[in-house]
């Protein structure tokens, strides 16, 4: 019985190769993209892929992942599921980005999952727009026998399970994010950077190789290519060095096509986004192909979908403008119907950045306690440590307070 499990244990780690043997990356987008990803990680999915990329965009993100792998075969169903979720700590974007993913790989006898927490933060630059920015993972992974998965005749104390049904370790990831103009994105990240072992046994025999990742992506108005080296200290027939290519097509605003390349599978895939006020949501989908495998022939393809959701961030409060104390004015002070009056105020700007297009607003309470807008709104520019003397006429349309 221990043979025939441990055959199909093997089964597993060939049938889904160094990366789904043991939980990695995860996105229909990315993968649709061929796996290059680290340049264009904006989503909820940036945790995953390049950690540094959390403090680069402006929006609140949450990504649901499921994937079923290598559709066809019998012998099991090999899956994997999670989210990940991307937190802007403050509205100014001043305190960094965290983030949270999880990840699951799921057979009838063996399972695996992913946690990770990152945090990110910005050093040059606005999110969305120009921005440098830098970010770290802490990883725990955590492996075990699923025995409910197993059959009535295999005997709990086959040696097999002599070390435990378990194990957990951790390492941690690192990642970089730099967009120098609106056309062009570099993103690098590297993993697995205390190389844990995973094998429940903890001998040593599945020990996840470091992997440094490095991308390029373009922006251009008929299409978006994406190029990524991949360098791995451990990778199978010795082959450390891998390219992984991809572009992006939008259609319009709401809809793109995406397809990719890498040593391992080729894919096709496509985004549907709903774009709203606050919210916005969207569906990405990817069907991938293996190359050179006996895989190929059989036509067992690898399906991925991703479920997005978008939170607009909330306004930025004007902490930083101030009316100065006292010089509130309004003249005559005793106000007579339909006799002009003037009304004037000193703005200071207190911050360190010139504002613009400041609104500027003069509200009166009638005789039934409403707030009315006496003038329509104005807006100024004023600079770091200004004090600018704002002055309106007006006539009271009726009797107020």
């Amino acid at each position: 019985m221990r043979r025939l499990i441990v055959q199909f244990l093997v089964g597993i780690a060939l049938l889904t190769g160094v990366v789904f043997a043991q939980v990695d990356e995860t996105s229909a987008k990315g993968l649709a993209m061929g796996g290059a990803y680290s340049a264009v990680a904006l989503d909820g999915n940036a945790p995953i892929w390049n950690p540094g990329a959390m403090d680069a965009f402006k929006r609140m993100a949450l990504a649901l992942n499921y994937s079923t792998f290598h559709l066809g075969i019998t012998d099991d169903f090999l899956q994997e599921g999670g989210l990940s979720y991307v937190l802007h700590l403050d509205r100014k974007f001043r305190y960094g980005t965290v983030g949270i993913s999880y990840t699951q790989f799921l057979s009838d006898v063996y399972a695996q999952g992913k946690l990770t927490l990152g945090y990110a933060k910005r050093l040059w630059g606005q999110p969305d727009g120009k921005i440098l920015s830098v970010g770290a993972n802490f990883t725990l992974f955590r492996s075990w026998f699923n025995t409910g998965g197993f059959t009535d005749e295999f005997d709990p104390a086959d040696p097999l399970l002599s070390d435990g049904g378990n194990s957990m370790v951790y390492s941690a990831d690192a990642g970089i994010y730099f967009r120098p103009t609106k056309w062009l994105a570099l993103g690098a990240a590297v993993k697995n950077l205390t190389q844990p072992d995973v094998s429940i046994s903890q001998d040593g025999s599945s020990k996840l190789p470091l992997k440094v990742r490095a991308g390029l992506a373009l922006n251009f108005k008929f299409a978006s290519p994406v190029v990524e080296v991949e360098y791995a200290t451990d990778a199978p027939n010795g082959k450390n060095l891998d390219i992984h290519i991809g572009a992006e097509k939008k259609l319009n605003d709401n809809f793109s096509l995406r397809a990719g390349w890498n040593r391992y599978e080729t894919a096709l895939g496509f985004g549907y986004m709903h774009w709203g006020e606050k919210f916005s949501w969207g569906i990405d989908y990817a069907a991938m192909y293996p190359l050179g495998t006996q895989m190929a022939k059989d036509f067992l393809t690898t399906h991925r979908i991703t479920f997005n959701l978008l939170v607009e961030p909330p306004p930025i409060p004007i902490e930083d403008l101030a009316i100065v104390e006292g010089s509130v004015n309004i003249v005559p002070s005793r106000i007579i119907l339909g006799q002009e009056v003037t009304i004037s105020a000193q703005i200071e700007n207190r911050g360190e950045k010139i504002e613009k297009k400041v609104p500027v607003s003069i509200y009166y309470q009638d005789k039934d306690g409403n707030w009315v807008l006496a003038l329509p709104v104005e807006r100024i520019t004023i600079k770091p440590g200004e004090v600018i003397t704002y002055k309106k006429q007006w006539i009271p349309p009726t009797r107020g307070d």
